[in-house]
């Protein structure tokens, strides 16, 4: 799942020490709504699998397929003198890799959200959790940790993550008339989802 690797990694490996690039010549954002539902329902499935399991069993995992990476460079992280990450072409995979992503997006939102209802305790564990997701998948060091160098679907992308624009506000921002904009935005719409469910279960929990 990486430049030098054939062997199954977890997701944050392919993050770590790299910002993610989506070169100009790969194809636009092209994952529908069925697309982003397959994802959660699969998630939910690995989640529900493994609270089913006894303590002595081994935990399932999900399979995101294949990432392939490609070093094109180095990034300069500007509050961090003489630091650098290496700047790695998605080659293949990046529809799994900018859905995912909106998706941590959402959870850093959700995560935002609980804080704010729990004792002092669970509040300080909890925001831990969202800086880790914020700093692993999203930005570090003032630093943007992925970049789509077309610039259609970046201007929608940045809105959406690292903005965190509501989609109501792009719906204004935004013709769409390239429909790879539209499907983040329904990307984005349906993670959404995720947050309504919550909200209606009343449960601290986040799915999946």
């Amino acid at each position: 799942m990486s430049d030098s690797s054939d062997e199954y990694q977890s997701l944050d490996k392919i993050w770590e020490g790299n910002r993610l690039v989506v070169p100009s010549y790969q194809r636009r954002y092209a994952w529908k709504k069925e697309h982003i539902q397959d994802l959660i329902n699969d998630l939910n499935y690995v989640r529900k699998e493994n609270e089913r399991r006894g303590d002595d069993e081994e935990d399932i995992t999900h399979y995101f397929g294949t990432i392939v990476l490609d070093h094109s460079g180095t990034a300069d992280l500007p509050e961090m003198a003489g630091a650098t990450w290496k700047d790695m072409n998605i080659v293949d995979g990046q529809q799994r890799v900018l859905s995912v992503t909106l998706l941590i997006e959402i959870l850093v939102e959700i995560i935002d959200t609980l804080a704010g209802e729990l004792e002092d305790e669970n509040e300080a564990m909890v925001g831990e959790v969202q800086r880790s997701l914020q700093t692993t998948y999203l930005e570090e060091y003032s630093t943007r940790r992925i970049e789509i160098k077309n610039d259609d679907d970046w201007d929608v992308f940045k809105s959406l993550v690292y903005e965190r624009e509501s989609p109501e506000k792009c719906d204004r921002l935004y013709d769409y008339s390239v429909p790879s904009q539209e499907r983040l935005l329904t990307a984005k719409r349906t993670y959404r989802t995720l947050r309504a469910g919550r909200r209606e279960r009343g449960s601290h929990r986040v799915d999946p």
